[in-house]
């Protein structure tokens, strides 16, 4: 505890995207999945909004 998540790695088609989470404008649970919208634009990832949290 007491560490802060920094980065949100996130698969788009074919490519690994790292998400610095200071540049995410919000999160949306959809289902078993949870959409990262950022200023760079948008990726789903396949962790909850629970396990974020943590």
């Amino acid at each position: 505890r007491g560490q802060y998540l920094r980065f949100i790695k996130a698969l788009v088609g074919q490519e690994v995207r790292i998400i610095p989470v200071d540049e995410v404008v919000y999160l949306e649970a959809t289902d078993k999945y949870v959409n990262v919208v950022s200023s760079n634009g948008e990726a789903l990832i396949r962790t909850s909004l629970r396990e974020l949290m943590q």
